[in-house]
């Protein structure tokens, strides 16, 4: 009956005992023999070796990366995602450069103006306190003439003054003999 079995069973039966005392690739091969599988195990090994090969390159890769970028100095986190370029800054510092040169000018303008406003503003000061002075002037010389006489002709007073004076002291005679 043995031999029956054997015939029967001996492809699907294997020694348990010498199965665990073999070494993995025996155990494989003993596994692989008692059934049919779908694939190659063979071509799963070698996918499996080029993924494991494929993984060890991108961690090597990734070591090196990270070494290189160890290695290069820190960047400020204000630094700009693209390089700047220097016809703008050059277009900006003369563009700057003229504003500037247009305030220095207007400050130039303003200072002179402002001198000049001041020196407008002595003068009128100067012209209302002499406007004053003359029309303090006017008035008195106005209210001189308001108040001075009657001008006199002297000259036909002297001319007359031998002849008045000899009328005066014939008067002056008469009254004191007719009295």
């Amino acid at each position: 009956m043995m031999k029956f079995l054997d015939e029967r069973l001996g492809a699907l039966s294997f020694d348990p005992l010498a199965f665990a005392q073999s070494d993995a690739k025996s155990q494989l091969a003993t596994l692989l023999s008692l059934v049919e599988l779908p694939f190659d195990p063979s071509e799963l090994a070698a996918q499996r070796k080029q993924l494991y090969d494929t993984r060890t390159d991108v961690g090597r890769s990734l070591k090196e990366a990270e070494g290189m970028l160890a290695s290069l100095a820190e960047v400020p986190e204000d630094t700009p995602l693209e390089e700047v370029s220097l016809a703008s800054v050059l277009e900006q510092k003369e563009n700057h450069d003229a504003w500037v040169s247009r305030a220095i000018d207007s400050q130039t303008r303003a200072r002179f103006a402002r001198e000049r406003l001041d020196a407008a503003k002595m003068a009128l000061e100067d012209a209302k306190a002499e406007f004053d002075a003359a029309t303090f002037d006017l008035e008195e010389a106005t209210d001189a003439i308001l108040l001075a006489p009657e001008p006199v002709d002297f000259s036909a007073i002297l001319r007359d003054l031998e002849s008045t004076n000899e009328a005066v002291r014939l008067r002056l005679e008469r009254e004191r003999v007719g009295t």
